[in-house]
């Protein structure tokens, strides 16, 4: 998360996922969702690894140890970096495509089809 939750809550969605709410201190609201299967697990799990290469962050801070400034980044697929796919110039997001054997369009409904499970 980067920050310290101040309150947790487990919530099931009308579809019938159960998901994990985190406020923080700062404000932010953070969502802890299961993957379905192992697949989309893999996916992610390469975009993400992909998108920290690919996706620097102005400040030049390494993306892990930002994520780890509280506690180690342990089995968490960081849901934020996985957006900025949709930021990055259509060059970028090609080459990132052809490297999980998709293309950029399938990527994005992808992301948007877990947004969508969030909601």
């Amino acid at each position: 998360m980067g920050e310290v939750g101040t309150s947790v809550q487990k919530v099931q969605t009308q579809v019938g996922t159960e998901l994990i709410y985190v406020a923080t201190t700062m404000g932010g609201i953070c969502a802890f969702m299961p993957f379905e299967t192992k697949v989309e697990l893999d996916f992610f799990t390469h975009l993400e690894m992909f998108l920290r290469i690919e996706a620097q962050p102005i400040s030049g801070r390494d993306h892990v140890m930002f994520r780890s400034s509280y506690a180690p980044v342990k089995d968490v697929i960081d849901g934020d970096l996985c957006e900025m796919f949709g930021t990055l110039d259509f060059d970028k997001q090609r080459v990132l495509a052809s490297e999980l054997d998709s293309n950029p369009t399938e990527l994005k409904k992808r992301l948007e089809q877990i947004r969508t499970r969030l909601l």
